[in-house]
């Protein structure tokens, strides 16, 4: 009878107490997120490529953009923010090449809204070959 209410109050505790899984996406307010768009995109050092277009709100709903994640293969890309819908501190009122972030080939960046926006991006090939190379791009919203 003892070990039994031992036994009926440890999985009270554990169920009551137990610890609590954070969402680890990195959406605004830890909301969960869904993939919204993916595509693949050919990219080239002699080309200026749309990575992604202003993010508008879902019909329906107030949702927008959390996150956009960016795949490198071969070689390093320049990506270049407008702040959108969502502002970020790295974006700019005028997208033109020169200033931007680097994203270095053979990489997966997941660009948090709060920090790059929803706004539109722009990106041209940064290898040294001038070939094209295909990334990958994903944009999740909530």
């Amino acid at each position: 009878m003892k070990k039994a209410i031992i036994s009926i109050l440890a999985l009270l505790l554990a169920a009551l107490g137990g610890s609590q899984v954070a969402n680890l996406g990195g959406s605004p307010g830890n909301l969960p997120s869904e993939i919204a768009t993916s595509s693949t995109v050919s990219v080239g050092s002699k080309s200026v490529n749309v990575l992604f277009a202003t993010t508008t709100v879902r019909l329906g709903s107030n949702a927008l953009c959390s996150s956009r994640v960016v795949s490198t293969v071969a070689d390093p890309i320049l990506i270049q923010f407008s702040p959108g819908i969502t502002e970020g501190p790295h974006g700019t009122t005028s997208l033109q090449l020169g200033f931007g972030h680097l994203q270095a080939a053979s990489t997966t960046v997941s660009y948090q809204a709060e920090d790059y926006g929803c706004g539109a991006w722009i990106v041209t090939g940064q290898g040294a070959s001038g070939a094209s190379t295909t990334i990958s791009v994903t944009e999740f919203r909530q």
